[in-house]
C-alpha cells in the first residue's frame, strides 16, 4: 500500500503585488475575493476550482506572452511558466500552470 500523495499548503498571505500591465482580475488572480470583492485569506474559503488549480497563468493566446502567473504554494509569481504550444487566437487564456490545460479563455481587446 502506498502512502497518500500530501496535500501542497497554499498561501493565506499575500504580499502586495501591483497589476501588471494587460493583467485581467478573476478567480486565478493573486487575490482572491468573494462575490462582494472581500479578500478570502483563508484557503478553506477559496472556491473549490482555486484549489484544484493552484498554479495559474494568464497568457496572450495570439502571442504567447505570459501576462501573470500565480503560485498559490509559493505566494508569488511563477518565474520560469513557459505556455504550452498550440495556443491560438485573438484571447486571453487562463492556464493551469502545471498541466497547461486552459480553465477559461476571454477576448482579447487590441
Amino acid at each position: 500500500m502506498s502512502a497518500p500523495t500530501p496535500t501542497p499548503t497554499l498561501c493565506a498571505e499575500f504580499p502586495p503585488q501591483p497589476p501588471l500591465p494587460g493583467d485581467v482580475e478573476g478567480w486565478w488572480s493573486s487575490t482572491p475575493a468573494d462575490a462582494d470583492g472581500n479578500v478570502l485569506t483563508d484557503p478553506a474559503d477559496w472556491p473549490a476550482q482555486l484549489r484544484e488549480h493552484p498554479r495559474t497563468a494568464l497568457v496572450d493566446a495570439a502571442t504567447g506572452r505570459v501576462v501573470s502567473s500565480w503560485d498559490r504554494r509559493t505566494c508569488g509569481q511563477i518565474p520560469d511558466f513557459r505556455p504550452p504550444s498550440g495556443l491560438s487566437g485573438n484571447q486571453l487564456v487562463v492556464l493551469d500552470a502545471d498541466s497547461g490545460g486552459v480553465l477559461e479563455s476571454m477576448p482579447m481587446q487590441r
